[in-house]
């Protein structure tokens, strides 16, 4: 409209003075466009950047559970891993059973120790091995009991005997568990302390924890072969001596 009303002046010199106010005007016209308080990105950083949560109790307890039960994983994880060197140890001793030498168990683990810790574990040596060393005993519990059966001698952690197999009079409640080497749990509650292992007449006391789930009836772990050690394994079975008699336990079947 403006312009259109320049057009309409004759005068050269008012035109001229008259488009040079207008574009003064124009140029010093104060801008219409709006600030926006809010933009996407600002948005975003707020979401990204979430204002810091202080602590509570409950926090720090559910923390520190997890923390334990990640320890208790591990150190589960690391005696299996170290029971299954120790069963690789005694099967690289059996796999030499034609030769003389003499084998030395590896030590177990104190039976104050075993009762006081609340979780053991046992590992079969069928588990890794082929062999398996079957062997014909006599139990004999408090001169009142005596039962005839078929042993495995097995590098586990603790004497094993199926329970059921023995009245339950001679029971004597534990706190002690025991997990296969897979991890699989095996239902312990009772223990039998005195038990004697019978064999050409001669009598070695052992201590046996029961096992409701255990498929086979009895089995000689490492507190069984710290006692009869050293001792030889031929090929008829494994040869010892104690009290300066020589006793062989002969094998069911030929490793």
């Amino acid at each position: 409209l403006q312009l259109q009303l320049v057009d309409k002046i004759d005068d050269p010199e008012l035109k001229g003075e008259y488009l040079l106010k207008l574009k003064e005007i124009i140029t010093n016209e104060p801008s219409t466009s709006t600030n926006q308080p809010y933009t996407l990105q600002k948005i975003f950083q707020n979401f990204n950047n979430p204002l810091p949560q202080s602590l509570t109790l409950q926090d720090l307890q559910k923390e520190i559970k997890e923390t334990k039960q990640e320890s208790q994983k591990f150190k589960q994880k690391t005696k299996k891993q170290i029971i299954n060197l120790e069963q690789l140890l005694l099967q690289k001793h059996s796999s030499s059973s034609s030769s003389d030498k003499e084998i030395e168990p590896i030590d177990p683990i104190d039976p104050q120790i075993h009762e006081q810790t609340s979780t053991k574990f046992i590992n079969l040596i069928e588990r890794i091995t082929y062999q398996k060393w079957h062997i014909n005993i006599t139990i004999v519990i408090q001169d009142s009991f005596k039962l005839q059966t078929v042993a495995l001698i097995d590098g586990a952690q603790m004497n094993c005997i199926q329970e059921g197999l023995i009245p339950t009079k001679f029971f004597e409640k534990t706190k002690q568990k025991l997990f296969t080497a897979n991890g699989e749990n095996l239902y312990v509650k009772f223990k039998i302390q005195d038990v004697h292992i019978c064999n050409d007449g001669i009598c070695i006391k052992q201590t046996f924890i029961l096992v409701k789930d255990l498929d086979i009836r009895i089995i000689l772990g490492q507190p069984f072969l710290e006692v009869i050690k050293p001792f030889k394994v031929k090929t008829e079975g494994i040869i010892t001596k104690i009290f300066q008699q020589k006793i062989l336990f002969t094998f069911n079947e030929k490793p």
